[in-house]
């Protein structure tokens, strides 16, 4: 009796794990080539850490389209998209983070900006991480301009300063 229920149980579980494994390579299948997809609560974080240095060495800059994450590499782009809205941001990985239980980005006050969740603190989102060649500059592309001093300090005020633009509609129905 006891072997016959041991049996039926190891069965069950076999048949539930062989189903959750058909699942994700189903799920992975449908994932275009390079992308990883994740669903949790992002926070933001914002002027008490700027200009503190990250996990990465770089100065923390709340008006640039950054993140932090616990595992993902530096570097590593990320479109976040949030799931009420709809709205979406590309954001680069330079931090460690969020150490908060439940949370799985937190995001520079830029990028909770145009996703349209300062006020609220949290919100569920997607992350979708980006395959290398969509980030990488196309060849013979200027590089960004280097500040220091007065001129950063000047560019900050100036980023802070710009409108919001929302994302495409074109991008909203591209990445649901």
């Amino acid at each position: 009796m006891l072997r016959a229920h041991m049996v039926r149980w190891l069965a069950l579980v076999l048949a539930f794990a062989t189903h959750e494994d058909a699942h994700a390579a189903s799920e992975r299948a449908r994932r275009p080539e390079g992308t990883h997809a994740m669903r949790g609560k992002a926070s933001w974080y914002g002027r008490a850490h700027h200009g503190r240095r990250t996990a990465s060495g770089r100065p923390f800059n709340m008006f640039a389209l950054t993140a932090a994450h616990r595992t993902l590499p530096f570097g590593t782009r990320v479109r976040v998209v949030h799931e009420r809205t709809g709205r979406s941001v590309d954001v680069t990985i330079d931090d460690r983070g969020p150490y908060m239980r439940g949370r799985i980005i937190d995001l520079s006050r830029r990028s909770a900006e145009v996703l349209g969740m300062v006020r609220a603190g949290l919100g569920e989102v997607r992350l979708e991480r980006l395959p290398l060649r969509s980030w990488l500059p196309p060849d013979g592309a200027e590089s960004p301009p280097q500040f220091s001093g007065k001129a950063l300090q000047q560019a900050m005020w100036f980023s802070a300063r710009q409108p919001v633009l929302e994302p495409l509609a074109v991008e909203a129905t591209l990445f649901r």
